[in-house]
């Protein structure tokens, strides 16, 4: 599924981006990307730290599946992708992407009145990977009549 070129601005902006994925028992565990890229015209790579958040990566790596909710904290515009994903090591480019985005969203969040101590514990810059993300579906997730409308 093709990510249209103002989804994918929105994607990699100052946006939450929240990872889960579901064990074999169809046990999920969630926790936070720290950046991301988009990587084709159906793919996005979001970047994650295995150190804090070890259960989401064990999951994509036995379930091959992610879904990625990204919510802006402005206006709560949110959406949700889903498909086929898989996890590798960190690059350096990755690691730039994750500084870039933690400025940006540490920045977005202060002025929602979020104090930067709380944003920085969801950045940590440890064991960092990167989880790539072949969308095949989307779904628009903010609040009002829309929600759960597919793209």
């Amino acid at each position: 599924m093709n990510l249209e070129p103002d989804l994918a601005e929105f994607l990699t902006g100052p946006v939450l981006l929240i990872v889960s994925a579901a064990d074999d028992r169809c046990r999920p565990a969630i926790g936070r990307g720290v950046g991301a890229s988009i990587v084709g015209v159906d793919a996005i790579e979001v970047i994650l730290s295995r150190w804090q958040w070890p259960d989401v990566v064990r999951n994509i790596v036995s379930s091959g599946r992610l879904a990625l909710t990204a919510s802006r904290a402005r206006d709560y515009v949110t959406y949700q992708l889903k498909g086929p994903a898989k996890i590798r090591d960190a690059t350096p480019e990755d690691i730039e992407c994750a500084q870039h985005y933690w400025a940006a969203i540490t920045d977005e969040l202060g002025r929602q009145n979020v104090p930067a101590y709380i944003v920085s514990q969801w950045s940590p810059d440890r064991d960092i990977v990167a989880a790539q993300l072949s969308v095949a579906e989307i779904y628009v997730q903010t609040p009002g009549p829309l929600a759960g409308t597919s793209l």
